[in-house]
């Protein structure tokens, strides 16, 4: 068995990697749909119904990188879709899809390097493939 270390899991927006990554995450989740009735002797039971995902992370801000946090504002006040990826640099297995940026923050810490942070809400289905 390999660790595999969070260095390794990178972040991609419309197909670029962003630079100064500190963290990213992904997060799919799925509906269920209570199927308890008055039969069911006291047990619950459920049926998966419909998926959803989310990333997130944040980065070292530099306001000449791409993405930045500019770039971030106008596709939020834009309501533009962006492709992301998210995946293992080694093997170039990611996981992806179109979604929206929801949220985004920006911080300046005393004595500190100052960061952007973002959120995604995904549209559609997410999609496991690779990336070169």
């Amino acid at each position: 068995m390999a660790i595999v270390l969070g260095d390794s899991i990178v972040f991609y927006l419309d197909g670029v990697k962003a630079t100064l990554q500190m963290d990213c995450s992904l997060n799919y989740t799925a509906d269920m749909i209570e199927t308890t009735n008055k039969d069911s002797s006291n047990v619950k039971s459920f049926l998966p119904g419909d998926t959803s995902w989310t990333m997130s992370g944040s980065s070292q801000l530099d306001w000449a990188d791409t993405p930045n946090a500019a770039d971030i504002f106008a596709d939020i006040s834009a309501g533009t879709p962006v492709a992301v990826d998210m995946g293992y640099i080694t093997t170039g297995k990611v996981y992806g899809g179109a979604g929206y940026f929801t949220s985004f923050s920006i911080e300046g810490p005393f004595n500190g390097v100052g960061s952007v942070a973002f959120e995604i809400q995904g549209t559609g289905a997410l999609d496991e493939g690779t990336t070169t």
